[in-house]
């Protein structure tokens, strides 16, 4: 049975320093080998600091991937791919999928990206809570 990525990634809009995961299941038998690149056609290797790569065996044609991308910023802007193959079939719509990583800035996610100027109270939290909070702390401990 051909190589064939029955849950590909979903595409992401989220805030720096977040982190970003993306999932991948492949069936095919012999079960498939799953593996990922990254924006500009570079292979994610898992021996980076702030990139993990897990795999999961469900049976023997089932196979999870997760792309864990932790501290994202605004240079791991693109289009993430999983690719499956076991041999079997070529490269073709069922054996790669693709998802884009949109990083915004924490000032940036002020606002809708449709420039409605309304606010996100997620972001103004996380904001508070990253940059202002342990200030005020200290201001008020001293």
């Amino acid at each position: 049975m051909p190589a064939n990525i029955t849950e590909g990634p979903v595409s992401l809009n989220i805030t720096q320093p977040d982190t970003a995961s993306f999932n991948c299941t492949a069936s095919g038998v012999p079960r498939p080998s799953i593996w990922w690149i990254g924006p500009n056609s570079s292979s994610m290797l898992s021996e980076r600091d702030d990139v993990n790569i897990s795999l999961q065996n469900i049976n023997n044609d089932v196979l999870i991937s997760v792309l864990m991308l932790s501290e994202v910023n605004i240079s791991r802007n693109g289009t993430y791919t999983c690719s499956a193959s076991n041999g079997r079939s070529g490269f073709n719509v069922s054996t790669v999928k693709t998802a884009d990583l949109y990083v915004h800035g924490m000032f940036q996610t002020l606002f809708n990206p449709d420039n409605s100027q309304q606010i996100k109270f997620a972001s103004i939290n996380n904001v508070f809570k990253k940059i202002y909070l342990p200030f005020l702390c200290i201001i008020f401990e001293n």
